[in-house]
């Protein structure tokens, strides 16, 4: 259940306009089917294989957050910390989805 609240809210913040690039959108849609079903080694190597390639800090953001999200679902709570923060240090989300968290 918690996976899917959490799918809800990183979908729900691709639609608030943050300013991700159409080819990070299609490879984190491709990547939250793999995580829907439950393939979290290899969700986590494609995120990180994609943060390697990417420079925009818009989509780094997205990228984290999407692998944050993967640790919390797994219960590693000090990794998703750890990895939600370096998201966040990035200064690139919307004010609108930070609010949607609190």
């Amino acid at each position: 259940m918690r996976v899917v609240f959490l799918l809800l809210i990183f979908t729900f913040s691709f639609v608030s306009g943050a300013g991700l690039s159409m080819n990070t959108y299609k490879k984190l849609d491709k990547i939250q089917k793999q995580i829907a079903n439950k393939e979290y080694k290899k969700s986590k190597e494609d995120l990180r294989d994609l943060l390697e390639r990417i420079n925009n800090k818009v989509d780094k953001s997205y990228i984290l957050q999407t692998l944050g999200s993967i640790y919390l679902a797994q219960d590693d709570y000090q990794q998703a910390i750890k990895i939600y923060k370096q998201a966040l240090d990035l200064n690139k989300f919307p004010k609108e989805t930070i609010s949607q968290t609190n």
